[in-house]
């Protein structure tokens, strides 16, 4: 297992302990634990995630999707290691549980991960 901290904009908004990664896509998903930063994201995080599951393609979507994508969401380990997935860090809140996953992680970071 493998704690990451997650930062947009250099603030921490919570951890998330990853177990596995898919090996033929190079996903790891893992339950967020937001911390008290994580309410200034919420509302675009919820909005980007409700568009996603609406499969939406029009104005409000691309509007949305810019918002998230300027949040600048990284992936650090505990130990301060960057992790740096190809296909971003998403982050999923359908006012529930927070899913986290990081897209495309290189045999690097995945050494980084889980050794």
């Amino acid at each position: 297992m493998s704690r990451i901290v997650i930062y947009p904009r250099g603030r921490n908004v919570g951890t998330a302990d990853f177990t596995g990664v898919d090996p033929g896509l190079g996903n790891a998903t893992a339950t967020l634990q937001p911390s008290g930063d994580y309410s200034e994201i919420r509302s675009i995080v919820q909005d980007y995630t409700r568009l996603r599951a609406e499969r939406r393609n029009d104005d409000e979507y691309r509007q949305v999707q810019r918002r998230f994508e300027t949040l600048g969401l990284q992936a650090r380990t505990m130990l301060g290691d960057d992790i740096k997935p190809s296909g971003g860090v998403l982050i999923e809140d359908a006012g529930g549980i927070c899913r986290i996953t990081l897209v495309g992680l290189s045999t690097v970071d995945r050494q980084k991960l889980f050794g």
